[in-house]
């Protein structure tokens, strides 16, 4: 469990390979959680998680989603920024002394997380990091291994995320300029690597 919660706040660093079938895999948030507060918890945050990010859910095998994209505007972000108090509200209300240990050590670890996420959230990387291998370009253009087609709904549901790059697109540029706007910007090695390799997949 404690695995588990380590990964909610991590989207996966590289793209797995292509799935055979769109199956569904049910949420296991919870699975072994034995208080229900924390387990309800665990579960509303999870499911948080996959609508947030739908594309790490459809890698996941959880296909509630699998027509959208992140909202990556700007306003997005900040509405989730200033969602994290409430969210660590919540988890301190949970009194740790009555719980099982290892009920206590998974509410230990989603606290941390909570508060890890609230300590750098002032950094707004969304605003001013740009890397090669992780870029909106990066991220749309592997669209197709994440998202296998198998049947005719998961083709309706590609189609619908291929008709919404434009505004993912559009909501990275305005990330980034607000953080210009700010004297906020990225490295300029990794800016110049992200731009060639942009331009080289470009013109293929």
């Amino acid at each position: 469990k404690t695995s588990l919660v380590l990964a909610l706040a991590c989207a996966p660093k590289t793209v797995p390979p292509p799935e055979t079938t769109m199956t569904h895999v049910p949420c296991t948030a919870s699975a072994g959680v034995q208080d229900t507060q924390l387990a309800a918890l665990l579960e509303e945050h999870w499911s948080a998680m996959m609508e947030r990010w739908p594309v790490w859910a459809t890698q996941l095998g959880d296909h509630r989603f699998d027509d959208r994209l992140p909202d990556n505007t700007p306003d997005k972000w900040a509405a989730m920024r200033q969602g994290l108090p409430q969210w660590l509200d919540r988890i301190h209300a949970i009194n740790a002394d009555r719980l099982t240990p290892t009920d206590a050590m998974t509410l230990a670890v989603l606290a941390n997380q909570f508060e890890s996420a609230q300590a750098t959230a002032v950094c707004k990387t969304e605003q001013w990091s740009v890397a090669p291998v992780k870029n909106a370009f990066s991220t749309m253009n592997g669209l197709a291994i994440v998202h296998p087609v198998v049947t005719a709904t998961d083709g309706d549901n590609l189609l619908a995320r291929y008709r919404a790059i434009p505004t993912y697109i559009q909501g990275a540029i305005d990330n980034l300029r607000l953080g210009m706007a700010q004297g906020l910007v990225p490295n300029a090695t990794s800016l110049r690597r992200t731009i060639e390799i942009i331009d080289a997949e470009l013109t293929r």
